[in-house]
């Protein structure tokens, strides 16, 4: 993995991607245990969060060829993990309340958890970490704990993590990313949904 950070540039990464992490845990913690529903939740705090991280931490995007690449990718590779891990199993989700709920809990998959998730873990954590060691020891730390905050999927969540971080070490954009990344989880998501195994637990 090529060494890409600039020490300079990336000296303020870190830290703003801890507190952006401990800002979108706490938050979340605090509306859900005053009784906000988990997916509204997100959306109040993530939606904010993406809109000033993006405002801060600029970088180029024009949509492209990678652009179609990475979401096309994305949406296959979700239904593939459904086919090979989920067919045939119950599946416990939160269940969405109605058609809004549906949609809010489609949304914050594909598109709010994507893009702060690819901005904070593989631009702000991975990047800031590469300033203080060797990029490949950053992406598995990075990795690490991204799949430990994924319980019931920490092995799969490590890999896909290694990834991305592979990409964001090779120059793809956060947005494009994010493409990949929201396209994975609008399929894996979409099939949960139309299957239609629900938990209210």
């Amino acid at each position: 993995m090529p060494q890409t950070h600039d020490a300079a540039r990336h000296r303020h990464y870190l830290a703003a991607g801890i507190l952006a992490s401990l800002l979108a845990g706490v938050g979340k913690g605090l509306l859900v245990g005053m009784g906000l529903d988990g997916d509204v939740s997100t959306l109040v705090i993530m939606l904010p969060m993406v809109v000033a991280l993006f405002a801060l931490f600029r970088e180029p995007f024009g949509a492209s060829a990678i652009s179609a690449v990475m979401l096309a990718t994305g949406l296959l590779g979700g239904l593939l993990y459904y086919w090979t891990y989920y067919l045939g199993k119950p599946i416990h989700i939160d269940s969405p309340n109605g058609v809004w709920g549906a949609a809010l809990y489609l949304a914050n998959g594909a598109v709010i958890i994507p893009l702060f998730e690819e901005m904070v873990v593989r631009r702000l954590l991975f990047f800031g970490l590469s300033v203080h060691m060797k990029t490949w020891l950053a992406a598995i730390v990075v990795s690490v704990l991204f799949g430990l905050t994924h319980q019931g999927s920490v092995v799969f969540t490590f890999f896909f993590s290694i990834l991305m971080c592979v990409l964001a070490a090779r120059q793809v954009g956060t947005v494009n990313r994010a493409l990949l990344h929201g396209g994975f989880n609008l399929a894996l998501s979409g099939m949960w949904l139309w299957v239609g195994y629900y938990s209210d637990a």
